[in-house]
């Protein structure tokens, strides 16, 4: 065989090898997990009215007003303008025939099994039961945080306080009691919906910044100690 004969034989080799090991790295890839921890997902729940009590057109979330103690959501700033001096507004939006009990046996703000108390409080179309007079009294000025901690018990409220204005962890200014995010279990009050975008760009950082707000509570000081 001469020379270019047995060069063009090993550079043929050669490249057969090279795909060979191509394909094992490649099916090493696809063959092995991904080892590294999934983040967390932020989750938005909307808690509130789905249809415009005016028009039952698709509400826009950016749109509502509070009336009778009630949060009430409208499809237009027209319909909202009009909702400003509608008395009736929050028994259109949430009919009581339609009310749902949420019969949870855990206080959603303090955290606490109910046991005798009677304290009962119905925002946004849903009855929530609470162990005091002071959360009953909570719950309309913060309705999204207390449906979603009622609706599932396993999770935390981390930015809350009965006594004091709740901070929103981006901004600092108050919180607007519809504006709430769920990440790792744990939901976060805001003071809209552009501090949740910002919140979600690195959820991590916005976790220990809402923290940081709200001083422990204890039983000294005349107030039930946060479990």
């Amino acid at each position: 065989m001469s020379l270019r004969n047995l060069l063009l034989v090993a550079a043929g080799l050669v490249a057969v090898g090279a795909v060979a090991l191509a394909t094992n790295l490649n099916d090493d890839k696809q063959q092995k997990p991904d080892s590294r921890p999934a983040q967390a997902k932020v989750d938005v729940p909307f808690h509130g009215n789905e249809k415009c009590p005016y028009t039952g057109k698709a509400v826009d979330k950016t749109k509502s007003v509070i009336t009778g103690g009630q949060l009430v959501y409208l499809c237009c700033d027209k319909c909202a303008a009009k909702a400003k001096d509608d008395k009736e507004l929050a028994a259109k939006a949430y009919p009581a025939d339609k009310v749902v009990d949420l019969k949870n046996r855990v206080c959603p703000w303090m955290g606490e099994e109910i046991e005798k108390s009677k304290e009962k409080v119905t925002v946004m179309g849903r009855t929530i039961h609470l162990c005091c007079d002071d959360c009953a009294k909570a719950a309309p000025k913060y309705p999204a945080a207390f449906i979603a901690l009622a609706m599932n018990p396993k999770l935390k409220i981390v930015n809350d306080d009965v006594d004091a204005t709740v901070k929103c962890p981006i901004s600092g200014d108050p919180v607007s009691g519809k504006d709430i995010a769920v990440y790792n279990g744990k939901v976060v009050q805001f003071c809209c919906a552009k501090c949740i975008d910002t919140f979600n760009k690195d959820p991590e950082k916005g976790l220990a910044a809402a923290e940081k707000l709200v001083p422990k509570r204890t039983k000294k000081e005349g107030e039930k100690e946060k479990k």
